[in-house]
């Protein structure tokens, strides 16, 4: 349960900077994640999709302004969708 408040903060955070840079404190401090869960998320479900990295320790929020919680959250699970 935790974890899809986490995931509710960063959507909030990213659609509400959408086009503009924040810093890994700020991701950390918004979204409730430790730098290694920010850092995992950003190589394996975030990178070009979500963010970019505009230097060491900041980040270009490059979200579709389009997308929205579900399609997001999606990113975020392990599970198959079918069997969710």
């Amino acid at each position: 349960m935790a974890e899809t408040v986490k995931v509710k903060n960063a959507f909030t955070l990213f659609s509400s900077n959408l086009g503009q840079e924040v810093e890994a404190n700020t991701l950390e401090k918004k979204i409730g994640w430790k730098k290694s869960t920010i850092n995992t998320y950003f190589n394996k479900k975030w990178k070009g999709q979500i963010l970019t990295k505009v230097r060491p320790g900041v980040y270009k929020v490059v979200m579709d302004a389009n997308m929205n919680f579900d399609t997001f959250s999606d990113l975020h699970t392990q599970v198959d969708k079918g069997v969710r």
